[in-house]
């Protein structure tokens, strides 16, 4: 199926750079200039003022957050995209959709299950590289670990794994 769409701005004046949008389901406007579309079964978002893609048809499922930034979602892997730079602020690697605030959040990469914790701007400060990982209550002290079983006895650092070995850090 073929759509073709005829882009008009404010005063009517016709945006001759987007004549024929083919494989496009819809439109949907965030901002003045950019509108998320879907093609060939993924997301993107188009700049009306220039006509083209501006962040690639590439996610599975977008989702407005109140932060005014979009988490996306490839496969099974969330993070956090900024419509306005086109930059993805927290990189789509995540098994969980992310919070508004991600200071010190311990965070799961889809991929290897591994755990690490991202700072306020979204980036990785502690790498998902860790099998077990407890940030105590001041987040001054990270506690990794690898390997061990999972028990019904708790202790302070693996709750109910034991037998893992493990480390510590200072953020």
């Amino acid at each position: 199926t073929f759509y073709d769409y005829t882009i008009v701005n404010g005063c009517g004046e016709e945006k001759h750079k987007m004549e024929s949008m083919h494989g496009h389901s819809h439109f949907t406007f965030y901002s003045y200039d950019r509108v998320l579309s879907f093609k060939d079964g993924k997301y993107g978002f188009i700049n009306i003022q220039e006509g083209y893609a501006s962040i690639p048809f590439k996610y599975d499922k977008v989702e407005e957050r109140e932060d005014g930034m979009f988490d996306v979602c490839i496969n099974d892997a969330w993070g956090v995209l900024d419509i306005t730079s086109g930059k993805e602020i927290v990189l789509v690697k995540y098994a969980e959709k992310i919070p508004l605030k991600y200071e010190n959040l311990k965070v799961k990469e889809s991929a290897t299950d591994c755990w690490g914790v991202l700072d306020k701007i979204g980036q990785e400060y502690i790498p998902t590289i860790y099998e077990h990982l407890i940030l105590s209550e001041e987040h001054d002290l990270i506690f990794f670990g690898y390997g061990g079983c999972k028990t019904v006895d708790e202790n302070f650092f693996s709750g109910d794994i034991s037998q893992a070995t493990w480390g510590c850090l200072n953020s």
